[in-house]
């Protein structure tokens, strides 16, 4: 019996032409690179390349789609940056911090890199007792975990500058504290205090000798005259002379020369005459000369 054939050729003829996808998915639907394609086709015609539905929803609905679009596409830009800037900070590796206390700059420097880490050098330290150019100090500490990448700062020591002390004993305190600066030195502080000879204003004494060798900045204390203390010369005339030596001894004052004159008016041993007179001011300390009544 003969077959019929046309059938099979129907199926044959169907089975080659290309399938439309089902509403539901059964039956094979599209692929997901395949479905994004014909909806950018589809959303691209709606956008121009075809004519658009303005009946169905009109252009104003066709806006708010593409500011919709856009603010999705930008939302997803944004957070694959924020994750991928996560991500590179939780897993950036953790290094140890070596001890770099007592090395020179360029054997630090190697401890460093192969660490993954910076050396930076913030200052100088004057240092006596750590050899020039060695690392005094370090931040952070040793043993401090850093990112690969980060920095290490350090203090170098420094010998410390020596320099001659000048002196300015004699000087008016304004012409000393300009030749000390000149020689590389301060004025720590000026105190005050009585001379019964050097004029208000004189540097007395400085706190470090002349020619003394001293750290460059290092400050020095000047003792500065206020001039002499004076006090008021008291009334001795017509005492006797030790009543006139007590007097002048509670007025801050010594007695000086003595001469003798001869007064028969008077009883010996009083005093004739003073210099200077009584009530005069004169420097604490000085001598009040006496002329007294001989026997």
């Amino acid at each position: 019996m003969t077959r019929n054939s046309e059938p099979d050729e129907h199926l044959r003829q169907n089975e080659s032409r290309p399938r439309t996808p089902e509403p539901d998915g059964r039956g094979g639907g599209l692929e997901p690179d395949n479905e994004l394609a014909r909806w950018l086709v589809e959303w691209n015609a709606e956008d121009g390349a075809m004519e658009p539905d303005v009946g169905a929803e009109g252009p104003a609905a066709n806006m708010m789609r593409q500011v919709f679009v856009s603010a999705v596409v930008a939302a997803l830009v944004a957070a694959s940056i924020s994750y991928a800037s996560i991500r590179g900070a939780l897993f950036r590796r953790f290094v140890d911090v070596p001890n770099l206390v007592g090395l020179t700059m360029d054997t630090a420097r190697t401890a460093l890199d192969q660490a993954g880490l910076l050396l930076v050098a913030t200052d100088e330290l004057e240092d006596t007792a750590a050899p020039p150019s060695q690392i005094v100090l370090q931040r952070p500490l040793p043993g401090s975990k850093l990112h690969r990448g980060e920095s290490v700062k350090v203090l170098v020591s420094q010998l410390p500058i020596l320099v001659k002390v000048p002196s300015v004993v004699g000087q008016f305190v304004g012409e000393a504290r300009m030749h000390l600066e000149n020689a590389h030195l301060t004025v720590s502080s000026v105190v005050e205090q009585v001379h019964p000879s050097l004029a208000v204003g004189k540097v007395i004494s400085q706190s470090v000798p002349e020619d003394t060798e001293v750290r460059a900045g290092m400050g020095l204390e000047l003792k500065v005259s206020k001039g002499a203390e004076t006090v008021t010369v008291p009334a001795v005339v017509g005492k006797s002379l030790s009543k006139a030596k007590d007097l002048l001894k509670q007025a801050g004052l010594t007695l000086g020369k003595i001469h003798y004159a001869s007064d028969d008016d008077r009883r010996p041993g009083i005093v004739l005459e003073q210099e200077p007179v009584a009530n005069k001011t004169l420097g604490k300390g000085l001598a009040v000369d006496l002329i007294v009544n001989s026997d």
